[in-house]
């Protein structure tokens, strides 16, 4: 008996192996893609994230910039007082560098003297 012989034509071969190549090609491009979406996906979730803790730092910021809170957090943590009338006075100074004072307030009575006095000893230990 004779053995079968097996012919194999040019087209053949080339089809099997231009298929196979193809193959290659379909799966690298495949995983290429696998990553590239895997990576977007993670990015996107990292935009996600930065997104949110950025409006939650807007809202805090919105939060302590109201005045309100300031005041209460400057008068109560910093011990920070509004000026009153009799701590104010104006000075005008010339170039010949002397100082004159404008606006001196004057207590005549003896009480007012005494409550500036207590004033501005409280003022000297607060600050």
């Amino acid at each position: 008996m004779k053995a079968p012989s097996l012919k194999f034509n040019f087209v053949t071969i080339f089809l099997v192996v231009g298929i196979v190549v193809l193959l290659l090609l379909t799966v690298n491009c495949s995983i290429t893609q696998n990553e590239a979406n895997s990576e977007l996906r993670a990015l996107n979730r990292e935009l996600d994230n930065v997104s949110n803790e950025g409006a939650k730092l807007q809202l805090e910021i919105d939060r302590r910039s109201d005045f309100f809170s300031v005041e209460q957090y400057a008068s109560e943590v910093l011990d920070m007082h509004k000026l009153e009338n009799y701590q104010i006075q104006y000075i005008r100074y010339d170039v010949s560098g002397n100082l004159e004072v404008l606006n001196k307030e004057e207590d005549v009575d003896f009480f007012g003297r005494v409550a500036k006095a207590f004033s501005a000893i409280g003022d000297f230990f607060r600050g």
